[in-house]
């Protein structure tokens, strides 16, 4: 259930970034390639479930998440943390970018209004898909 969210959220993402970055005028006068700013954000993608999970099992350590095919089984055993997600991919963005001689200012801010952009939907998908049953400090949080 949570897979289908991600992964729908993925493509949003995908989209918005697109839609974002063809026209930039920093990009455009870089000369930095659509696919490019994909690749980094297919890595971005998987070193932030990296971190989001990390994270999650670091702040609520359970045995069953301490062994490494727990740890990588995030459909069976759920839990991601949505702050460790945003601080490894910030990270992991502007140093790759850094490498790759890209603007890291403008691929964290391209990143970051992408990721805004898709939040509110994933956040609506989790709600519909537990028909209403949230707690009020996630519909806070």
């Amino acid at each position: 259930m949570y897979s289908i969210i991600l992964i729908f959220c993925f493509f949003v993402f995908l989209y918005i970034l697109h839609y974002i970055s063809r026209d930039d005028f920093v990009i455009v006068r870089k000369d930095i390639q659509m696919d490019k700013i994909f690749n980094m954000a297919f890595l971005t993608g998987i070193v932030t479930l990296f971190f989001s999970r990390f994270f999650y099992v670091l702040f609520n350590p359970s045995p069953k998440l301490l062994n490494p095919l727990g740890f990588l089984a995030f459909p069976y055993f759920p839990g991601l943390s949505l702050i460790g997600g945003i601080i490894g991919g910030a990270i992991f963005v502007y140093f790759y970018s850094g490498s790759k001689k890209m603007p890291a200012g403008k691929m964290l801010d391209l990143f970051i209004l992408s990721f805004i952009g898709t939040l509110p939907i994933g956040f609506l998908g989790v709600f519909v898909f537990l028909l209403g049953k949230t707690s009020v400090l996630f519909n806070l949080v």
